[in-house]
């Protein structure tokens, strides 16, 4: 069980706001430097470093070495990069010569074979070499197609043993690459409860992270780790769980990097602003939290209730209108007309037929039957 400390969550709220920083376009705010470098209150030092309509950010803070990348934009170019399903040979440590390499999605590979990425590789090697401790210093990261960028990287400079953090991630890999640092890289995939007028609502997933891979054949690496609603509702996925298609394909707002009470940034900050919680297991939603009934496995209790929160499954029987199906019961209980029972219902609890009783005898009327009792015809059962 992936269990999120003080530390990760730290370079996580890092990561992020270096990956928002990595969309914007202006500069002005900062004092220049030398060498595209700037001043910016956060951060040691800080160099951008841009060839539209990519960018990349190189930042040094508390003996930690930052290289981000700008997400996808609005421009056709940076869309088509999205688009290209093509695939490329990315080598261990940016060096044919070792003969090592994964198949990659070529797209996400174009601002790392540019001339600013060789510029930034040289400040990001400066930097790497004043960190005091060189196993923990590198940090990738992006948000969308800056996080595929960042996983590239990953293996362009395998040798510096980077940290991944990515956010809302699309797949950018083949499958059974040896160069991806599985046990260093953390993927945050966001949700969003999507409200209806309806009674019924529903939990959508970051559509971005799930996008068909059927002809280029990429997969996911690292660490899955889904956000809910609440601050500490935080699920690591089996690493081939997939949402139902339309939950996953149908809520581009739950991709927001930032602005919103749901986007990324909050979300990452609001794991660590609960200090009390941390460190932060990943066992999965808390108890209240909304889960959609879809998803029994992403709640802590594995359950998901009849009123679409997490809860504890009902262990007390034949109380009427606790269940709607046997997995809302404990145990092995079943679930018989909207109450749990152990097995067959007991006498004087609700049935609709004779075989739910066990003494096989369900009398009343349709909307309000129970198995007969022994003692007497007419038993009232519980409210709920």
């Amino acid at each position: 069980m992936l269990i999120l400390s003080n530390e990760i969550l730290a370079l996580s709220a890092v990561a992020m706001q270096l990956s928002n920083l990595a969309y914007d376009n202006s500069t002005a705010y900062l004092v220049a430097g030398g060498n595209d470098s700037y001043e910016h209150p956060d951060f040691d030092e800080i160099a951008f470093y841009t060839d539209e309509p990519d960018k990349a950010i190189v930042a040094k803070k508390d003996d930690h070495c930052y290289l981000a990348f700008r997400g996808s934009t609005l421009t056709w170019d940076d869309w088509m990069d999205n688009l290209d399903l093509t695939e490329i040979d990315v080598y261990k440590d940016n060096d044919s010569s070792t003969g090592e390499f994964c198949e990659s999605r070529d797209g996400f590979s174009q601002f790392l074979n540019s001339d600013w990425a060789v510029e930034a590789y040289n400040n990001l090697k400066t930097c790497y070499e004043s960190c005091e401790n060189k196993d923990e210093c590198l940090i990738l990261t992006g948000h969308s197609q800056g996080g595929a960028s960042a996983t590239l990287a990953s293996m362009m400079l395998y040798s510096m043993n980077p940290t991944v953090i990515t956010f809302g991630q699309p797949p950018a890999v083949d499958a059974n690459c040896s160069l991806i640092p599985n046990t260093r890289f953390y993927r945050y995939i966001n949700s969003k409860q999507d409200e209806y007028e309806s009674d019924e609502d529903d939990l959508k997933f970051d559509p971005v992270v799930y996008v068909p891979t059927l002809i280029s054949n990429s997969v996911h690496y690292g660490y899955p780790i889904l956000l809910g609603n609440d601050a500490t509702s935080v699920k690591l996925l089996d690493i081939g769980w997939l949402p139902s298609f339309f939950d996953r394909s149908s809520e581009l707002d739950a991709h927001s990097r930032h602005g919103e009470p749901f986007s990324y940034q909050t979300r990452v900050d609001n794991l660590l602003n609960t200090s009390s919680n941390i460190p932060i297991s990943t066992d999965g939603f808390t108890n209240g939290v909304f889960c959609d009934r879809q998803y029994h496995e992403l709640c802590k209790t594995n359950y998901c209730g009849i009123f679409n929160v997490c809860e504890d499954p009902v262990e007390e029987l034949c109380v009427e209108k606790t269940c709607q199906e046997s997995v809302d019961c404990a145990g092995d209980h079943t679930c018989i007309n909207k109450a749990c029972a152990n097995g067959l219902a007991e006498s004087g609890c609700p049935c609709l037929f004779d075989g739910d009783c066990k003494n096989g005898e369900c009398d009343g009327w349709w909307t309000s039957r129970t198995c007969r009792s022994d003692v007497s015809f007419f038993v009232r059962v519980r409210d709920v």
